[in-house]
């Protein structure tokens, strides 16, 4: 789905979309990078086939903070906001087709359109609920709890991703899931 029409189908009934975005399409293929750590932030992807994932890199060791499918807006939003280079990496995981739109345009666009303020304000309130119930799960969920989520939850995950990804994304090393796979079968 094109990021017009996730917007006219959850959004709008225009055919396009509100205000003058200059929408551009990328494809990238298997590992390529969008966006790297320490790059500026300044465009804003739609997730339109494939899936990513987000990744940081902090005391020496890789931190997967998150899957991303189609149909999700992806960024280092917070690096955006702060003004400050990414500290994430986004890497395609499989071919993946994206439409993109740059931060300087949108925040223009943002001035003259109260339809993209109202669609801006509950795609990142999206955003934040995914963000705060990710820490919550970490905080108050052991990683068994948040295996058995992904797997009830978010079933592409496991599907998709390899094994040793989905242990650095819950947190813990490989052997450790692989008792937590192991215990689950037997029951």
């Amino acid at each position: 789905m094109s990021l017009e029409e996730y917007i006219k189908k959850h959004y709008s009934k225009n055919e396009k979309v509100p205000c003058a975005l200059n929408i551009h399409t990328r494809s990238f293929n298997k590992g390529d990078i969008l966006l790297d750590y320490h790059d500026p932030v300044s465009k804003l992807f739609f997730l339109r086939k494939g899936f990513v994932e987000l990744v940081s890199f902090d005391g020496g060791q890789e931190k997967i903070l998150d899957f991303y499918f189609k149909n999700k807006f992806i960024t280092a939003y917070s690096s955006y906001l702060l003004g400050e280079p990414s500290f994430i990496r986004i890497t395609a995981l499989e071919k993946c087709k994206v439409d993109y739109f740059n931060f300087s345009e949108f925040k223009m666009a943002l001035d003259h359109s109260l339809e993209l303020n109202q669609i801006a304000r509950i795609e990142t309130e999206k955003l934040l609920v995914r963000v705060v119930q990710r820490e919550k799960d970490f905080l108050i969920k052991s990683a068994e709890e948040r295996y058995i989520d992904i797997i009830l939850n978010s079933p592409e995950i496991i599907k998709k991703v390899p094994v040793n990804r989905i242990a650095k994304f819950l947190g813990i090393h490989p052997e450790s899931l692989s008792r937590i796979r192991n215990k689950l079968k037997k029951i």
